[in-house]
């Protein structure tokens, strides 16, 4: 009887042992895709840096790095907070709490700075007056927006 149980257990046994290490080798063998010319694994292309004003206002910039160069401060909304750009073109952005500031960036109104940072969803309304002391009408400006450009370095225009 035991030695039933035993070779039938060995007639089930065994293939599937069999198909396991087939499906193993098959599954090594496939790895991950090689682009045709190198044989090099293919990576994603990172995008280029948002350079206009223009452009951080497009949907598909949020989550996108810019740089901006030489643009205008349209108004200082707050101690954080001030509008980029022209009045036709306007950017809210966010001088993030450790932003890297050179001494001689004037944030005034009229003045040309160069900004680095990235494009980012704009939060609730109340979120936005309680995180950036901004008042409600901006708050709401900016989530009608839809983006703001949190920046991490401030340096003084060309």
């Amino acid at each position: 009887m035991a030695s039933r149980k035993r070779q039938r257990a060995l007639q089930l046994g065994i293939p599937a042992l069999v198909i396991g290490a087939l499906t193993f080798v098959a599954l090594w063998r496939v790895g991950t895709p090689r682009t045709a010319s190198t044989g090099a694994t293919a990576k994603p292309v990172p995008l280029p840096p948002v350079a206009t004003t223009a452009e951080v206002l497009l949907p598909t910039s949020i989550g996108r790095r810019a740089s901006l160069e030489n643009v205008r401060i349209v108004s200082v909304a707050s101690a954080r907070t001030l509008w980029i750009g022209s009045e036709a073109v306007r950017v809210f952005v966010v001088l993030d709490p450790d932003v890297e500031q050179s001494h001689e960036a004037r944030l005034t109104e009229g003045a040309r700075v160069t900004l680095t940072g990235l494009v980012r969803r704009a939060p609730a309304p109340a979120d936005a007056v309680r995180q950036w002391s901004v008042d409600a009408d901006t708050a709401e400006t900016v989530r009608d927006g839809g983006i703001y450009l949190h920046v991490t370095e401030v340096r003084p225009g060309a």
